[in-house]
């Protein structure tokens, strides 16, 4: 009802804007009741129709989620380290949640590769960042002490 309303109103406006502009330049005559001279055609204005959302089949890229938020592979090396049969925490490592471990907090390589294998186990993933290159050996440049001939 108000849309109709102030379509009505805009209109008049315009209607007699643009009648005081033809009597300004002269193209028009004034006219004092009755009907316009002949030879001028009334403005009729319609309301314009409301606009109707369609659906459409527009494909949604594969890396988009429903919500809109785009899809973040979590990084994982290419060869899965080998768990350790021990699910309690080794040595001085016992946080998993967040990165709290850098290499120099191990003394040898094999202390750093359980903490890394420990927390793979835990988590899924290399949460310390102490495999640097992804190839599965946490610390590489730890001593390493091997035993045996």
């Amino acid at each position: 009802m108000f849309q109709v309303l102030k379509t009505l109103i805009v209109g008049l406006i315009i209607v007699v804007s643009l009648g005081l502009v033809l009597l300004a330049a002269g193209a028009a005559e004034p006219f004092i009741g009755g009907l316009p001279p002949v030879g001028y055609l009334p403005l009729v204005l319609k309301p314009l129709p409301t606009p109707t959302p369609t659906a459409t089949n527009t494909p949604v890229p594969a890396t988009a989620t429903p919500t809109g938020t785009p899809f973040i592979p979590t990084r994982t090396p290419s060869p899965t380290p080998e768990q350790t049969a021990t699910q309690s925490p080794p040595g001085n490592c016992t946080i998993c949640t967040h990165d709290a471990y850098n290499c120099s907090d191990f003394n040898t390589q094999a202390q750093a590769q359980a903490c890394f294998n420990y927390c793979w186990g835990q988590v899924g993933y290399d949460v310390h960042n102490l495999d640097a290159d992804g190839d599965g050996i946490a610390c590489e440049s730890l001593p390493r002490i091997e035993w045996g001939p």
